[in-house]
This record gives structure tokens, sequence and C-alpha cells, in this order.
């Protein structure tokens, strides 16, 4: 560190043993700096933050710090130092959801491929819960391309390799089997990492496909679709247990349905006005448990807990079985979502 950041940092670490600036007052005085580009400062200021904020657990000013810090390092073009700021605060804030792109960012080379042709890609998500215990819920649940969100909106890319992630977070209930000594209550992180390819000489500029998520009690592991030279997008095969059946209308599917309550806003997003919409399409095996979910539209804006609402409740809708030509038989319909705040 250059010698005004050695006094940048003695300075903060002065005022907070003398206990005249808070963790609030150094990230705004942070904040100021590093948006005047003044990035020794700026980083100074978020250590001290970090050091104050950091003691415990992740708090929303210590997430604040870690991501400042990583920011900050990456202004002034410290690559290595930025990636193992944002790569603790991805392990530590990972609700946040613009860390992983920057994390990406910083491991990623700044090279870009000018010759490459821009393309978008929509990638819609479906969860396979078949083999999801009932006495665990699902509280958080994302996936990301390249460090961005898939949600709602096409993302802007360019043919080669690109990095997903699918991430989870499941809540214990008694006698769930928790694994790794986690007990009843406690949340259980599940992650999963797979590489997706874009061929260089792929003719479409617009490509869509679907990122399959499959639960258990222990993991989850995410598959990706396959592209081709030929534009097509091929899918990783469906067990025989999760294969799609004929199509069914709503009014028809919702006459099969016994028992199931429609997804809830959850309490730490219940604000005047909330709303969230969301097309799914739910298939159902032969004796009446939805074993996948598929947002056809992603509800917007895109929050990993509405997700995990609406997949935690569809999940444990219970149908009368399907008969055709005389033997049960699996079935799938859409459904329209509406959740609001009363």
């Amino acid at each position: 560190m250059r010698a005004h950041g050695i006094l940048a940092s003695a300075f903060w670490a002065t005022l907070a043993v003398a206990g005249c600036a808070h963790t609030p007052e150094i990230l705004a005085e942070a904040r100021g700096k590093y948006a005047l580009h003044d990035y020794d400062d700026a980083l100074a200021g978020y250590r001290e933050a970090a050091a104050q904020a950091c003691t415990q657990a992740a708090t929303p000013p210590c997430c604040e710090a870690l991501i400042g810090e990583g920011d900050s390092l990456m202004g002034q073009g410290e690559r290595m130092g930025a990636a193992k700021a944002f790569a603790r605060a991805a392990r530590d804030c990972p609700y946040d959801l613009t860390v992983r792109r920057k994390l990406y960012l910083a491991q990623t080379s700044l090279a870009v491929d000018e010759t490459g042709s821009r393309r978008t890609i929509t990638l819609t998500l479906e969860h396979d819960v078949a083999k999801l215990g009932a006495r665990v819920q699902i509280v958080w649940v994302a996936a990301f391309f390249d460090g961005q969100l898939v949600g709602r909106e096409p993302l802007v890319t360019r043919a080669g390799r690109h990095d997903v992630e699918a991430e989870a977070f499941l809540r214990l209930s008694t006698g769930a089997p928790g694994g790794d000594g986690a007990r009843a209550g406690e949340l259980v992180r599940l992650t999963a990492h797979a590489e997706l390819g874009i061929p260089a000489r792929i003719p479409s500029s617009q490509l869509v496909g679907v990122l399959r998520l499959a639960f258990d009690d222990r993991g989850l592991v995410v598959a990706v679709p396959k592209f081709s030279a030929d534009e097509t997008a091929t899918a990783a095969p469906e067990t025989d247990a999760n294969a799609a059946g004929p199509d069914m209308s709503r009014a028809a599917a919702k006459g099969l349905l016994l028992s199931g309550e429609d997804p809830r806003i959850p309490a730490n997003l219940r604000r005047p006005g909330a709303h969230w919409r969301s097309h799914v399409r739910v298939c159902v095996e032969p004796g009446g448990r939805v074993t996948t979910l598929r947002f056809m539209e992603l509800p917007a804006p895109a929050e990993p807990r509405i997700d995990a609402a609406i997949v935690e409740a569809l999940r444990r809708w219970r149908h009368r079985p399907y008969a055709a030509e005389g033997k049960t038989a699996n079935f799938c319909y859409d459904d329209l979502l509406n959740l609001a705040v009363q």
C-alpha cells in the first residue's frame, strides 16, 4: 500500500479508538471517498468499518464494508486482493445479489473478444423436488450465470465457456437429516456449479434454454442446456419419475388437487403494495406428488425468497391420481400465481 494509504488507515484507526467515528459514519465517509475515486482513503475506511462490524454475524454494515473493500481494490487495479475480498463477502453475505458478479469480474480477465458477436441468453429455471423430504423447508434459492442473477431479463453474453452457479438455503425441522452436524432449525447452504458452453458459430443471437436444479435433503445439482451450432438447445435427460406427462388444463388439474396452500410472501418482504406474479408449469407423478416446477415467467423483480416460497408451497400440493387408458400417469399443467400483500 502506498504511503497515503498507510496514513489513511492510521487516521481511521485513530478515530475509531478515540470513539470519534462509528461504523455508519465510517461507511458514509468511505462511500464519499469512493465516489471521488479516492480509493486509498475509501479502502482504509471500508476496512476499518469491517473491523468494527464483522466481529460476529455478517450484518448489512459488515457486508457493505466487505464489498466496498473489494470495489476499492478494483479501483486501485488490485484484482487479486479484490477477488479475495469479494470471495469473503460471497461466503459471509450470500444473500447479496451483486457480490457474485463482482467476484466473477475480479477473477476473469478483462480482455474481451471484440470479434465475437454479442448474444442474449434467457434461461428458464426448473426445480426438481421429487427427492426433497417433507421435513426440509426451502427458504432461499437462486441461480447465477457468470455471477449475474438468472431472473426475468435476458442476459448479454458471448461465445465461450460460462460459469453457472446454483445456491439454496434449506431450514431443517425436527428429525430432518442434517449432516455436517446441523441441527433442527438451522440453515443448510447448498451450492452447485456447472459449465455452460456457447459455440462460436451458433447463428442465433437470441438463445433460450432451461437450467434444472435438482434437490434432495443433502445436496443440489444443476444441469445446463447444451447448445449446438444448429441453434438447438438440449436439456439434460429427465428421469422416468420426472418425465413430462400429457398437458392438462388448469381447471382439470385443480379438480384433482386434494390439498395444499397457495404460496405467500415471506414476512420479511411484506410491505404495503408488495406484489409478485409468476407463470409456472407443474408436473405431477402418478401418486399425486409434484416432481418438477418450471418458471415459465420469473417473478419481477427477481427475488430468491419469492422463488423459494413458490417452490416450497407448490411442492407440497397433493393430487388425486390421474388415469389415462386405464393406467395412472404423470401429468403437467400451467398455473398463474399472484402473491400480494392484502
